[in-house]
């Protein structure tokens, strides 16, 4: 299983009085990296959003911060999925410095609703087959 890898370079925008990332700056790069994924497997967001009639929304977001990354910094986000179930998935983000050290870890868990009642519904059986690929292979599934 290879992830999903995205590139993002730390902006002036991002960073904090310190002069490193400002902590809920990751959570907007992972949901970057997030949009770039599902483009990449096929899930375009802005299709998915035009027909309005189903979605994913955020039910759970936690972050783990092991280095500070600073303005100029390349990152490197590696996306896995470390959960599958009938109608949600959990995503984790890596990031990386340049020297390939971890600087931060995100997790975030969605659920397949349906967006006028926002009733979970199960995956469509085509975005399961879309995520397995990416699916750590210590994780859940049912």
């Amino acid at each position: 299983m290879e992830p999903f890898e995205y590139r993002h370079i730390v902006r002036f925008s991002e960073v904090d009085q310190a002069g490193v990332v400002f902590f809920a700056r990751y959570f907007e790069i992972a949901h970057a990296a997030l949009e770039a994924f599902f483009d990449h497997i096929g899930w375009s967001f802005a299709q998915l959003f035009k027909a309005g009639k189903e979605g994913f929304p955020l039910v759970h977001a936690e972050a783990n911060y092991q280095a500070p990354a600073r303005l100029g910094d390349a990152l490197t986000v590696r996306l896995t999925v470390s959960r599958l179930s009938t109608s949600s998935f959990t995503l984790r983000y890596e990031f990386m410095d340049a020297k390939g050290r971890p600087a931060a870890t995100v997790s975030t868990s969605h659920v397949w609703v349906k967006l006028d009642t926002f009733q979970k519904s199960p995956l469509p059986e085509n975005l399961k087959d879309q995520l397995k690929p990416y699916l750590l292979p210590e994780s859940a599934t049912d």
